[in-house]
């Protein structure tokens, strides 16, 4: 098959076996008569992921400024060359259904064919279990992490702070209460002091 060709005369070769898909590409071309190598024209394939939206920030390999509920197909239009982006989730695997949303701890990858070019991983603030929302249950995690019931680690504990303070405290899960349907009479602080003095 070949792919993401261009200009470029480029084949790759899949093999499948019940171990998985190994993946053989850039085959040189020579012409027949004297084994003279054909200069191949300058490899202008997009090298690193570029963003359109200000919003977003790329910096050491993490992507973050995305919204909360944003799906990957919206995602991707905020991105150059975005038909060469794939998403990933944590375990390694591609994520196709681009109507779900782009949560924390998923990977955004260019991809020439089965190469690598560039990624980042993501991190939507205020979304500690990587489902894209923002709601109760990410409010939870946060108090069961200050709670030492369950820890929170790596992009989900930098997600969970979401006043960005550089400290994860119950302040960023009222941050999370204030906009969710969780708040009863107004007083959001009120639903983090009971449900901390609870896992307490």
């Amino acid at each position: 098959i070949s792919f993401n060709t261009k200009e470029r005369n480029r084949v790759g070769i899949m093999v499948y076996d019940g171990g998985g898909t190994a993946y053989f590409d850039d085959f040189r071309l020579f012409k027949t008569a004297n084994a003279a190598e054909l200069i191949e024209p300058e490899d202008n394939f997009p090298k690193t992921l570029v963003s359109k939206n200000k919003a977003y920030k790329l910096s050491g390999g993490i992507l973050t400024g995305v919204d909360k509920n944003t799906s990957i197909k919206a995602l991707f239009k905020n991105f150059e060359n975005s038909q060469y982006i794939r998403v990933y989730r944590e375990d390694g695997e591609e994520i196709t259904d681009y109507s779900k949303n782009i949560g924390t701890g998923m990977q955004i990858r260019l991809m020439d064919g089965p190469v690598i070019k560039d990624r980042a991983d993501v991190i939507v603030y205020g979304d500690v279990n990587g489902d894209g929302n923002s709601d109760k249950d990410d409010s939870t995690a946060i108090l069961m992490h200050l709670s030492k019931n369950a820890l929170l680690e790596g992009h989900y504990l930098t997600a969970a702070d979401v006043d960005k303070d550089g400290k994860l405290t119950a302040l960023d899960a009222r941050k999370i209460l204030r906009v969710s349907a969780m708040l009863e009479n107004g007083d959001e602080f009120a639903a983090v002091r009971t449900y901390y003095n609870y896992l307490n």
